[in-house]
């Protein structure tokens, strides 16, 4: 079993990310991330929307709804060794990177002016990949190229579930009707 989900996280106060996004708390706690939408604030000062729905972070509605702070946003296809993430300003992709193990063992593509860390994430998946066996090996590294990199700006990683700060405190969101 693995994940197949996406998240995005916009730097504001959750209470004002969620009313940008279409969504109401519940206050019902989602320690495990079980519901179809759950949030919580981080310390870094993003806040994060879980969605169970893999397309969900970068479906168009998603994106522009969000044009009025940066965003970055996450997807995760364990089955298939795929991931990406973005950045989007003004309800616009500004950037984008991504890896599919379909592609390859070393597959990283990228579009618009990437960040300066992403080199460096990169490099070191490669070389723990090459450490790993290379194209024998059972581990895809080159996953996390993208899942680090939008960490690097957030703070949070999907499968990380404690930090030096705590943990998240999901709450179930639900869209506004």
């Amino acid at each position: 079993m693995g994940f197949s989900i996406s998240w995005v996280a916009l730097r504001l106060p959750k209470d004002r990310a969620l009313e940008i996004m279409g969504f109401t708390d519940t206050g019902v706690a989602d320690e495990a991330n079980e519901a179809p939408f759950s949030a919580a604030s981080l310390p870094t000062g993003w806040t994060i929307i879980w969605s169970n729905e893999f397309e969900y972070a970068v479906s168009p509605s998603t994106i522009v709804g969000s044009s009025d702070t940066e965003i970055i946003g996450c997807q995760v296809e364990e089955h298939v060794m795929f991931s990406s993430c973005f950045a989007a300003q003004n309800g616009i992709v500004t950037w984008n990177v991504s890896h599919d193990a379909q592609e390859g063992t070393y597959d990283v593509s990228s579009t618009g002016p990437v960040p300066n860390q992403l080199r460096q994430i990169e490099n070191s998946k490669v070389d723990a990949q090459n450490a790993s066996g290379g194209v024998h090996s059972d581990v895809d590294h080159l996953i996390d190229v993208p899942i680090d990199l939008a960490a690097s700006f957030t703070g949070y990683r999907y499968d990380q579930f404690s930090y030096h700060w705590g943990s998240p405190e999901f709450s179930i969101i639900e869209l506004k009707l």
